[in-house]
């Protein structure tokens, strides 16, 4: 497999955790955005031999972000995923604000500040980890507005980024119910199983598949 390098945010535990291992396993350069890396991924930057960078950051700030694009010295970036996220345990006007900050306003924060690293891939990728709670077509029972209502603007972003782009290809993804802090123990599927279809998704993906909301094993989500 060609080594590429990737850029993972949210990479101190669960999901973005597993992402940046299997990444790291298949021979990539990663570079994982943390807020506050976790001694797992440390460890594995420590076993790495240089392939992980972590790099502080904090999705919700412009300030952070600028810095963290900044200390990317990797002259392009092939593949992207949007993983940070925040989850509130209340619905109030303050925490739809947050929600949105951080799952939809981050994600752009970052694809804008590494757009021109991208577009000096031979092929750029960019995944955007949503949730099938972010389907309108899907919501038959309601509660957790702020997510649900952060994680539709992020689904609209990768539809309207993949038009903007018809270079890049943009997809939004489904991680599934994953056992982690957010899904919870009773979740069905392993943080290990997600994350392996995440990657296989994005990088078998075409410019045909641009602009899709699908699960991490490639199926299609209504909107």
């Amino acid at each position: 497999m060609e080594k590429k390098v990737f850029v993972i945010t949210g990479a101190n535990r669960g999901i973005g955790l597993e992402l940046t291992r299997q990444a790291l396993n298949q021979g990539h350069q990663v570079y994982a955005g943390a807020r506050k890396a976790s001694l797992e991924l440390r460890d594995l930057a420590d076993r790495s031999s240089g392939a992980l960078r972590i790099v502080d950051l904090d999705v919700s700030t412009d300030a952070s972000v600028k810095k963290f694009a900044d200390a990317i010295d990797s002259d392009h970036v092939d593949v992207l995923i949007n993983n940070a996220g925040y989850y509130a345990d209340q619905d109030t006007a303050q925490t739809v604000l947050d929600s949105l900050n951080t799952n939809a306003v981050g994600p752009v924060r970052v694809t804008f500040a590494l757009m021109a690293k991208l577009k000096k891939s031979k092929s750029p990728r960019i995944g955007n980890i949503t949730s099938q709670m972010g389907s309108i077509a899907d919501n038959s029972s309601g509660g957790s507005l702020a997510y649900r209502m952060s994680k539709t603007a992020l689904n609209m972003f990768t539809k309207t980024l993949s038009l903007d782009e018809p270079n890049v290809i943009v997809l939004s993804l489904h991680p599934g119910w994953v056992q982690t802090s957010m899904g919870g123990a009773r979740a069905p599927l392993a943080p290990q199983a997600s994350a392996e279809g995440l990657l296989t998704v994005i990088q078998k993906s075409s410019a045909g598949d641009s602009g899709k909301f699908l699960t991490y094993n490639g199926k299609d989500l209504p909107w």
